[in-house]
């Protein structure tokens, strides 16, 4: 970034869809099969569900590479989901973390292979066509997330 005003502006640009995705009052599906840097995470995060193949890595590596910060709002939604410590090393270090490494915090909720990710992708999806939607909303509606996504809109 050459400029504060930018990297701001950039921020912006990207807080304002991650925020759209979090007020979606239906549920949130996340796949992922590769690379999840930067924005792709904070999507991925916005997610109420993330599917991941092993070969998935995650990260957010502007110390290296664009020299921005995130926002106040991106910083908060990967460290409630992801965890302080985690977010911390991949900003400081511009370290990935794997799939597997990121089932084990949780934040990974379906660890898939290549061959059978359609078929669990489907599986997810059917359990939550078959849930009661009005469950689903009032979950949505109650999750800090979403109450955090709303208030960000008065704003």
């Amino acid at each position: 970034m050459r400029s504060g005003p930018l990297g701001l502006r950039y921020e912006e640009g990207i807080t304002r869809p991650v925020t759209r995705l979090q007020r979606l009052r239906v549920p949130v599906v996340a796949v992922i099969t590769g690379h999840c840097y930067g924005a792709g995470l904070l999507l991925a995060a916005a997610s109420d569900i993330r599917i991941a193949t092993p070969s998935s890595r995650f990260g957010v590596p502007v110390a290296k590479t664009m020299g921005n910060c995130l926002s106040v709002n991106s910083m908060c939604l990967l460290r409630e989901r992801l965890g302080s410590s985690i977010v911390s090393d991949m900003l400081i270090r511009s370290r990935a973390y794997t799939a597997d490494q990121l089932g084990q915090s949780g934040f990974i909720n379906v660890l898939s292979s290549a061959e059978t990710l359609d078929h669990d992708v489907d599986d997810v999806l059917d359990d939550i066509r078959s849930a009661a939607p009005l469950t689903l909303w009032a979950t949505k509606e109650g999750n800090p997330d979403s109450i955090a996504a709303r208030s960000a809109r008065r704003l």
